[in-house]
């Protein structure tokens, strides 16, 4: 099966925030990947991309600022300068890498398929076809 990888992206557009004072960054977020990023109960966002980006401000004294965009919309955000980074795990492919910049590997998260015991559903895509995956 194929492995996905997924990146966070601090994504340098052709201004770029490096090109500026970096008493602020705002990173592009979609808290609706926990626990990658979420909302707590009080509204405030959590998870390991939240972590990550804090720590990031932190090392660079700067105050981290989250735009919450629908994932659909985050690298079009992105390019539009909504925000200077997106801090929300992103699989690498070539389509979007011909459009944003990434960081290095974050982490791996492969895809799994997961069958009861005995069946014969295979990791393929044949073996999906006309089936219902949950």
């Amino acid at each position: 099966m194929k492995k996905i990888v997924l990146a966070t992206v601090f994504a340098v557009v052709s201004s770029g925030v490096m090109a500026r004072d970096l008493t602020e960054i705002k990173f592009g977020v979609d808290p609706t990947f926990a626990p990658f990023e979420s909302k707590a109960p009080d509204g405030s966002l959590v998870g390991f991309d939240i972590d990550l980006g804090n720590a990031i401000c932190a090392q660079l004294k700067a105050k981290c600022v989250w735009v919450e965009t629908s994932f659909d919309s985050i690298i079009p955000a992105l390019r539009a300068k909504k925000f200077d980074g997106i801090m929300s795990a992103l699989s690498i492919n070539e389509k979007r890498k011909a459009q944003i910049d990434f960081s290095d590997r974050l982490y791996n998260s492969p895809t799994k398929l997961i069958v009861k015991k005995g069946s014969d559903l295979d990791a393929t895509v044949e073996s999906l076809k006309g089936k219902h995956v949950g």
